[in-house]
Formats: C-alpha cells, structure tokens, sequence
C-alpha cells in the first residue's frame, strides 16, 4: 500500500509540473540570455511524460519497487521539479535585459548543467549545488554584485537618499555624500576607471545606478550657481 501511495504521489506531481509547463508555454516565445526557452520548454514536457507513464505503467501492474528504486524516483521527481523553476525563471525573465551580465549567463548555464545532467543523480548533494547557484544568480541578476537582502541593507547602512549612486564606465557602483553632486574626480576601486566629476557635473563615462536606488536622476540640480556650488563638499565612496 504504501508503495502505491507513494507512486500515486509522484504522479500527481508530474501531472501538476506538466500543467505548469503547459501554461508557460502559451506566452509569447522567445530566448533568454542565450537559452532557449521553446526547446527547453519541449525538453521538460517530454521528460514529464516519459517518468509519468513509466510509473503509471509500474502502478497499474502492480509492480512493487525497492528502497532504491523508490529513491531514484525521488529523485528524479526532485530533478524535474527544479528543472521547472529554471524554465518558469527563464519564461518570467526573458523580456528583462540581463543578457549584458556575463556572470548571469554563466550561472543560467550552470543550471542547466545541473538540470539536464541525467547521469547524476538528482540527490541532496546536488540540491545543495542548486541553492548555492541559485544564490549566485540573485546577486548577478541585479547587476550590483549582491542579492537583493544585501542591497537593502547597504543603502539602509549608508542613509543616503535617492539619487546618490552612480556606476563608473564598468557598471562598478560608487556613492556621492552630502549633497549627492560630484565635486571631485577619483579613480574606481574595482577598475581603477575615472569616477565623479567636477563643478556637481558628472563625468560624461559615469551613469546614475537606477538598480541600486532606483533613482532615474542625481539629487543634486545640474547647472546650479557657483556660490552655492562652494557651499556644498560632496565625496565618494
């Protein structure tokens, strides 16, 4: 009986992951990052039906599986439930540009690495290579370096209000103090490219960080008088 049960189980399961996949596959088709969600798209749903009908075939003839075989089902089951988090991933991402993040990709292709490696088994161990890749991705899909907990916590750290980040020619994000306009020239810690500006302009090379704040503008208003330009000592971080 209870191998039945959990045969009948694992094939709920599927059925649901393959509904799932079906949904996702109405939307508009399209690649993300170099992946193509189509075919991934057909690559599940054949994987779905293939372990679905193999154990309902062992169901309906009352077939009893062993400790191991009911393991590896497991585990498979656990491999394509994942495999459906990555698709859904790419589907919801795609119309999103992250496709310049070339950590992003390398991470996306890990992944798949991962998923569609069907000579390991699909065990905690390789759960917990997940997570750690999953990881990896929150922090390269933001374009900062960090996960988006991490972010939070910097800019509540920092206390600086909307519109005092800014990245160098190299994406690198740097904080302006004070007033937020740039008053001096420095170099990047991370590339060692030319940050800041003078006169509270910025440097022509340096953008705003919208993914840091949000901010679409600096805090400071360009082209303000030189006597209150003076007044006004701005750093960066």
């Amino acid at each position: 009986m209870k191998n039945t049960n959990e045969l009948l189980r694992f094939i709920l399961m599927l059925k649901r992951l393959t509904l799932k996949t079906k949904k996702l596959g109405k939307a508009s088709l399209q690649s993300s990052a170099g992946l193509d969600t189509k075919k991934m798209g057909s690559e599940l749903s054949t994987e779905l039906a293939k372990l679905e009908s193999m154990l309902m075939t062992s169901l309906l003839k009352g077939e009893v599986f062993s400790s191991q075989q009911m393991k590896e089902a497991n585990n498979e089951v656990s491999r394509l439930q994942h495999f459906m988090q990555f698709y859904q991933f790419c589907r919801e991402k795609k119309s999103q540009s992250f496709s310049d993040y070339s950590k992003t990709i390398q991470v996306l292709d890990n992944m798949k690495k991962l998923l569609t490696n069907t000579w390991v088994p699909f065990t905690a161990d390789q759960v917990e290579v997940w997570r750690e890749l999953n990881a990896e991705l929150a922090k390269s899909c933001s374009g900062l370096g960090v996960s988006d907990v991490e972010r939070r916590e910097i800019l509540a750290a920092m206390g600086l209000e909307k519109g005092h980040w800014y990245t160098c020619p190299n994406g690198h994000v740097y904080a302006i103090g004070e007033c937020g306009g740039a008053t001096q020239e420095g170099t990047c810690p991370e590339c060692g490219a030319r940050i800041g500006g003078t006169s509270h302009r910025l440097l022509e090379t340096n953008r705003i960080a919208t993914q840091m704040d949000g901010a679409t503008r600096s805090s400071y208003p360009w082209g303000v008088p030189q006597q209150r330009v003076q007044r006004c000592r701005c750093f960066a971080y």
